[in-house]
């Protein structure tokens, strides 16, 4: 079962007890405090369910500024870790130019530096199917 946890204009977050992940589903090209905002009830709905597993659905945020990629990658991340997140499964965005940016956090040093230590796996994959499998097999 899926219910929708969070509604704003630009972001639906989901729980979904099947998975027992948090599931946002970004709803149009989204950055700065809307972003951050979105993120940020994101991970308190991650805390209240003492989840680990956490879906991105990417497919319409739109290209992410330097300042955000900077933001996710030094600030939330690594309160998502903090607070419990382990298995972090992306769905690619539609856009070419959104991917690239989705890839630099991706493959950022210090993403990198988390997965080779442990600390959380993170995947992206091209379909919403793909990505639940593979949440789905996370132990």
């Amino acid at each position: 079962m899926t219910e929708v946890v969070v509604e704003l204009p630009h972001l639906r977050i989901f729980w979904d007890e099947e998975l027992r992940a948090v599931h946002l589903v970004w709803l149009e090209p989204t950055g700065g405090a809307p972003l951050r905002e979105g993120l940020n009830r994101g991970l308190e709905v991650l805390r209240e369910q003492g989840a680990q597993r956490w879906l991105a659905d990417l497919k319409w945020l739109g290209v992410m500024t330097k300042s955000d990629e900077v933001w996710v990658n030094e600030d939330w991340f690594s309160r998502a870790i903090e607070s419990g997140m382990r298995w972090l499964a992306v769905v690619n965005p539609e856009s070419s130019l959104s991917t690239v940016s989705v890839r630099e956090i991706m493959e950022s040093a210090k993403t990198k530096e988390r997965v080779k230590s442990d600390l959380v796996q993170a995947h992206s994959f091209e379909t919403l199917v793909d990505a639940r499998a593979w949440l789905a097999g996370c132990e």
